[in-house]
């Protein structure tokens, strides 16, 4: 499980477009929510989103599945796995950390950062998989 004060710390963060840094923008986008809490768990090898974009831009196209190497597909996801989400009509990809085996952290537009479970029916409907960072 990811530790829950780091957690607890991020829930109710604003979503802000472009967000990747909490201090400078006031709130992060679902990369930079997931930057935060791979820095805050020790993984400062962690890119940030145009660093990897420029090596992998397909990301934008087509999301994790394509994601260069570093994301490998997992069927069972663990603490600290991302999940991929194909946000309807939107025509985004979008991303989130696993907590625990059910529950994963995300931030959306309407709520900031918000813990969802991957059970729901509607996150059921759109997520698309797991990967594990090997970078």
């Amino acid at each position: 499980m990811l530790d829950r004060a780091l957690v607890r710390s991020v829930v109710g963060i604003p979503y802000v477009e472009d967000g990747m840094d909490l201090v400078k923008d006031g709130g992060l986008n679902c990369w930079g929510l997931v930057r935060h809490v791979m820095l805050g768990i020790g993984r400062h090898d962690f890119p940030r989103y145009e660093q990897y974009v420029e090596r992998c831009s397909t990301w934008l196209l087509r999301g994790l599945d394509s994601f260069c190497t570093d994301f490998v597909p997992v069927i069972v996801p663990e603490p600290g796995d991302f999940v991929a989400l194909k946000v309807p009509g939107e025509g985004e990809w979008h991303i989130g950390i696993m907590i625990d085996n059910i529950t994963f952290l995300h931030t959306s537009r309407k709520t900031g950062a918000q813990i969802g479970r991957i059970n729901h029916p509607v996150f059921r409907r759109v997520i698309k998989g797991y990967y594990r960072w090997i970078g």
